[in-house]
């Protein structure tokens, strides 16, 4: 499933981020890295979504949440 797909308050294992190579070391300098972990805080819209990684939180829109396959955590 991608991110945009997600549901609030839970925790998210990222497994893929499909975005431009730009875009992608952008997030990874931030700390989101494939099988880091994930929450989704808050949703504006369509795939908007304020979530936390690495103890901060960020807002993303549509085009990086529908980008980023992740896996629902236990």
């Amino acid at each position: 499933m991608t991110l945009d797909q997600g549901v609030l308050h839970k925790k998210y294992e990222v497994l893929k981020i499909d975005l431009p190579l730009e875009n992608r070391r952008y997030l990874e300098a931030l700390g989101m890295t494939v099988k880091s972990e994930i929450e989704i805080l808050n949703r504006k819209g369509k795939g908007i979504l304020m979530v936390r990684f690495r103890g901060s939180s960020f807002a993303l829109g549509y085009n990086v949440t529908k980008n980023i396959q992740v896996r629902e955590l236990a």
